[in-house]
């Protein structure tokens, strides 16, 4: 069912991220849209002891309404 559908992703999500950030020592800053889902995974990855998690605060909509820089990603 649903849980098991969540659990399988929660898997393979931490399984792609602990390729990317591979200390709980290490520094890194969660990214999305409004701020809303890293805040919830930010939460969740302290509580998993990682030392060094931030997210941007108000995401890439507030970044963006600010006029801060955006480079493209090709």
């Amino acid at each position: 069912g649903l849980f098991l559908h969540i659990a399988i992703f929660q898997l393979k999500w931490m399984g792609e991220f602990e390729k990317l950030v591979t200390s709980k020592e290490q520094t890194f800053v969660l990214i999305c849209a409004h701020a809303n889902r890293t805040r919830t995974i930010g939460n969740f990855l302290i509580e998993q002891e990682y030392k060094n998690t931030a997210h941007l605060y108000g995401g890439m909509a507030l970044w963006m309404q600010e006029l801060r820089e955006v480079i493209a990603y090709n």
